[in-house]
């Protein structure tokens, strides 16, 4: 009892502001640095996650957003000729959020209905499944960086090699009578981005993909 009595008096005096700053008790200054030494790295830690899943999470939602929009675009479009360049026009306005090299790739297929996913094969190279005239479903065509920025689609025919050969879309079904009477084809968009982290705490980058299906509008009779 008598030492925390000693104890408190000390503390009193070590504190009290009216004592002249080389009278109080040294000692203090080491204490904090301590504290710092342990509590820095984790608030850093969390400063930098936020930053950077933050930023990955509003890659995540752009690519997204440019999925959608992209479908729309090919939904309007249709059986142009120039659809799937006028698609990659879309996504590069609804992905300013981020450099236009940032994409890898983008995949326009031909889906089998609404919930299905870009087949594998995709993702490499496009691929005709059926014939070129008559395309089944799993056809897409595969778009790069540079097909991104490509000024004009003028050029673009469906013959190699343009990235169009493999699923024209001069060939796309629209009427309501098309696929047994099932209507228009489906169609899906799938783009793959890499998100480049700032600080280097989680890794160089990391991988972010969006697709999205939708039924092509129907052509007036």
């Amino acid at each position: 009892m008598q030492a925390m009595t000693r104890a408190s008096r000390t503390w009193r005096r070590c504190a009290d502001p009216s004592r002249p700053r080389r009278l109080r008790c040294r000692g203090d200054e080491g204490a904090a640095l301590v504290e710092a030494a342990f509590i820095s790295p984790v608030f850093l830690l969390v400063l930098f996650g936020v930053l950077e899943f933050g930023g990955a999470y509003r890659d995540y939602l752009t690519v997204n957003n440019a999925a959608v929009a992209a479908t729309r675009q090919e939904a309007v479009q249709g059986a142009n000729v120039q659809a799937d360049w006028l698609t990659l026009q879309a996504i590069k306005k609804a992905s300013r959020a981020f450099p236009v090299t940032d994409i890898e790739y983008i995949v326009v297929w031909k889906a089998s209905g609404p919930t299905d996913s870009v087949p594998t094969n995709c993702k490499t190279s496009g691929q005709t499944l059926g014939t070129a005239t008559a395309p089944t479903n799993g056809s897409c065509n595969r778009f790069t960086v540079s097909d991104l920025q490509s000024t004009t689609g003028d050029a673009w025919t469906c013959a190699s090699p343009d990235p169009i050969q493999y699923w024209c879309p001069t060939t796309r079904k629209v009427a309501l009578s098309s696929n047994s009477g099932n209507g228009p084809d489906y169609l899906g968009v799938y783009i793959q981005m890499k998100h480049n982290y700032i600080t280097g705490f989680f890794g160089k980058s990391v991988t972010l993909s969006a697709s999205s299906v939708t039924k092509l509008e129907p052509a007036t009779p």
